[in-house]
């Protein structure tokens, strides 16, 4: 239950000092840019990351990386990142 649950994600992330995070962007957008304040380096994959969302996460974080992965598998296997 804590996955869906946008401040239960925002405390772990922030009481567990994750900086780091990959997910995919609708798990993100449901989130909301708040529940992921604290990372620094957000990873995007496993399907397309919508412009808006992106603007955002990279509007709300104060000097934030945002990274598309793509892979061609179901379990996203990465093969090319970009910086957004």
């Amino acid at each position: 239950d804590a996955v869906t649950d946008p401040a239960a994600v925002r405390g772990y992330l922030t009481g567990h000092g994750i900086d780091c995070l990959k997910a995919v962007p609708s798990h993100v957008a449901a989130l909301g840019a708040d529940a992921v304040e604290s990372v620094e380096s957000l990873v995007l994959g496993g399907e397309a990351a919508p412009t808006g969302l992106v603007r955002e996460l990279l509007s709300s974080g104060e000097g934030r990386s945002v990274f598309n992965h793509y892979g061609p598998t179901e379990t996203t296997i990465g093969v090319a990142t970009t910086a957004l």
